[in-house]
């Protein structure tokens, strides 16, 4: 889906789901366009079957209301399997995802490596950040959230739930 994002300082803006799904799913976030030049980011959170809320963060040096954005969002259900020709496997991580790395093993190996996109699914901590992948092998990924560091060379962060997906075309 897409979205655009309103231009507000610390608020979230709830986006609904064009359908429910069955269960809670994952979503990755992505900004797609530049209507501002200042460094933004997505941050989530309360994702459900019926939607989740998304606000735009600058970095931390420059917290300032930053205008209106397009957000691509992609949703799936929790799943792993075959199809057409494609492996893939969509899970989080629980709340444990921290500064350091932390390694996900998928559930079913892959004969490859895959194509992994990540994202938080929670906002536990406030600073500007965002989910790094560090290292992807055909059995696990490992990631940590990344602080920027604008303000303040502090990178601690707390637990969050990260969110990926993981596909490879055999």
């Amino acid at each position: 889906g897409s979205i655009t994002v309103e231009a507000t300082k610390k608020t979230f803006d709830p986006i609904e789901f064009s359908s429910q799904f069955s269960v809670t799913p994952v979503v990755i976030t992505s900004i797609a366009s530049e209507n501002e030049y200042d460094a933004v980011t997505t941050r989530i959170q309360n994702v459900d079957q019926a939607g989740f809320e998304c606000k735009l963060q600058e970095q931390e040096s420059n917290r300032q209301q930053h205008v209106s954005e397009t957000v691509n969002y992609l949703a799936w259900e929790p799943s792993a399997g075959y199809d057409n020709g494609i492996r893939y496997e969509v899970a989080t991580t629980g709340d444990r995802v921290r500064h350091t790395g932390t390694t996900a093993e998928y559930n079913n190996s892959f004969n490859e490596i895959p194509l992994v996109v990540a994202d938080m699914q929670t906002t536990d901590g406030n600073d500007t950040s965002i989910l790094r992948v560090l290292q992807v092998s055909a059995q696990a990924i490992e990631i940590m959230v990344e602080e920027e560091q604008s303000k303040n060379s502090e990178i601690r962060h707390t637990t969050e739930n990260g969110g990926f997906i993981a596909i490879l075309s055999e």
